[in-house]
């Protein structure tokens, strides 16, 4: 990494890559899905698979941010912000239905969640700025 420079926007998106990798969301949902899919196939299977997938391409595409063009990054942070906004409307619903201690789990989407609006905010102030 010696002589790579990196953006504000790129080191936010980075933690943000990071907070998400630490998440416990993604095994869980994975083992779910993969035992769902070998017992009994199932919409809801798939959908937490596809849950999990794109867990895993918004974390590369997070990690890799600096690499693409300004309306790519944008894109990036739009579909980061709208799958962390319905994933934790889901996990505060499931929260309120089930128990509130579902909440501990999903710290690291949260701290992932403000990141996400820190860097919106920094590509914003560069886009302007350009």
């Amino acid at each position: 990494m010696l002589g790579r420079r990196t953006t504000h926007e790129g080191s936010v998106a980075r933690w943000a890559a990071v907070a998400f990798g630490s998440s416990l969301v993604i095994p869980i949902a994975a083992l779910i899905g993969l035992f769902g899919a070998f017992y009994k196939p199932s919409p809801l299977v798939a959908l937490i698979l596809i849950i999990v997938a794109a867990y895993f391409a918004q974390i590369i595409l997070l990690d890799r941010i600096e690499r693409f063009s300004r309306l790519g990054r944008r894109r990036i942070w739009v579909f980061s912000a709208i799958f962390h906004a319905l994933l934790l409307t889901g996990g505060g619903v499931a929260a309120a239905l089930s128990s509130w201690g579902l909440l501990i789990l999903l710290v690291p989407e949260l701290v992932g969640g403000i990141l996400i609006v820190v860097g919106t905010r920094l590509h914003a102030k560069t886009e302007r700025a350009a």
